[in-house]
């Protein structure tokens, strides 16, 4: 448009300067309805242009933009996977170092370890054919306060592991696990598209055969470890190929094994052994082993208030585990 008008203002001084060279301003202005034709039709022209530039321009700002936005993110990641490794290194010498300090299973202190104590208190079941693991928070590792390390006790390795998230090597290993059997992997995780796994099992067997044909099949549950905050998070980092399962809506369990390390924002909120040991009697884990899994909470749970010098934890604000 501005062309167009600066073009169609010139016509009084192209007027004037085509008179003088045909010698009559009459057959100059005879002559002026081709001439405004034709430079319209190149003001036009030149405003195509200058548009398709523009287009042009904005494209490859675009694409210089989208790519200064996929570096910096792979920049993140980067920093954010180094973060962790160097996270890890420093909390497995708790574990790992000279002068262990912490349990490798139930993660409180070796002076007060209760391994040994539940292994000979409690008869664990190991009929149970499904495996559990763990997608945690880099930030949960190690900590005293911690409930899905107890799964280790009833559920030894290779039955139950821990994969930390954003540990380049852990998440490795969780993608070569999943891609041997894909088809046999569920996650854990309350959301919009999660079913129970009765459901699930259901439309399995209506689709492929018997229900205990279904019943039967080892399944492998991810089950993912961290505060709500961290957990939405990190759900969004596994494959959304995979089923999501929660657990059934009418159970029914003593308040004391809802959550007694850490406050949770509802009361319809647990903590993830619990959630793991009504997740394991789904599955079909028998009654012995689903009330030895929350006995094995409360003993961790009186052990740790004790030795730090704390109450059962009552509802409160803050940061909570799954």
């Amino acid at each position: 448009m501005v062309l167009r008008g600066a073009c169609q203002a010139s016509m009084a001084a192209i007027l004037w300067t085509c008179s003088k060279a045909v010698g009559s301003e009459a057959t100059a202005r005879a002559l002026r309805p081709e001439m405004v034709r034709r430079l319209s039709g190149l003001a036009g022209h030149a405003c195509r242009d200058h548009a398709l530039v523009g287009v042009r321009g904005m494209r490859g700002g675009t694409d210089h933009h989208r790519r200064d936005l996929d570096k910096s993110a792979e920049n993140k990641t980067l920093l954010q996977s180094d973060h962790v490794e160097r996270m890890m290194t420093v909390k497995r010498k708790k574990f790992n170092g000279p002068n262990n300090v912490l349990c490798k299973t139930c993660w409180l202190a070796m002076k007060d370890c209760i391994c040994s104590h539940v292994r000979e208190r409690f008869k664990w079941d190991r009929s149970f054919i499904h495996r559990i693991f763990f997608y945690m928070h880099s930030k949960e590792f190690g900590r005293c306060s911690n409930t899905a390390c107890l799964a280790q006790v009833p559920f030894p390795f290779p039955q139950c592991d821990i994969f930390i998230a954003e540990l380049p090597e852990d998440e490795e290993r969780l993608r070569r696990e999943i891609s041997q059997a894909p088809e046999s992997f569920l996650i854990l995780y309350p959301s919009e598209n999660s079913v129970t796994f009765s459901r699930l099992v259901r439309s399995s067997a209506n689709d492929h055969g018997s229900l205990a044909a279904a019943m039967q099949k080892p399944r492998t549950v991810i089950v993912v470890d961290g505060t709500w905050r961290q957990t939405r998070r990190l759900i969004k980092k596994l494959p959304s190929d995979i089923p999501r399962i929660r657990l059934e809506q009418d159970v029914e369990l003593d308040q004391l094994y809802n959550s007694p390390l850490r406050a949770q924002p509802s009361e319809s909120r647990m903590c993830t052994l619990t959630s793991v040991a009504l997740m394991v009697r789904e599955l079909g884990g028998s009654e012995e082993l689903f009330r030895g899994m929350l006995q094995l909470l409360h003993v961790k749970t009186e052990t740790f208030l004790r030795t730090s010098s704390k109450e059962w934890k009552v509802k409160d604000k803050g940061e909570v585990d799954v």
